[in-house]
């Protein structure tokens, strides 16, 4: 997975972890412009995966959420070695 990407996932969780709505939604910002830069289908499905985490922590975005989560999940198509992150996005759409 490509740094970017990481680095990308950690600025995730320091936004959840921070409680901020602005700093979540400028994230999220981010997320969805590095998709567009992306080629491959794991790594557009990791931050679909880390966009819906944002979306879930802020009030009322359920269904973005569950969006996000679901595209993370058709995309991330090699199961064998994503395993536990497909697991932890089959768990977070059915909590949301």
């Amino acid at each position: 997975m490509q740094d970017k990407v990481l680095e990308l996932a950690k600025e995730c969780d320091e936004a959840i972890n921070s409680q901020n709505n602005e700093s979540v939604k400028r994230v999220i910002k981010k997320c969805s412009n590095m998709i567009k830069t992306l080629s491959d289908s794991n790594e557009i499905g990791y931050a679909y995966y880390c966009m819906g985490n944002l979306y879930a922590i802020l009030d009322n975005c359920e269904v973005p959420a569950l969006n996000s989560f679901r595209i993370a999940k058709k995309s991330s198509i090699d199961e064998l070695d994503y395993h536990d992150l497909i697991c932890q996005i089959k768990t977070n759409e059915a909590n949301q």
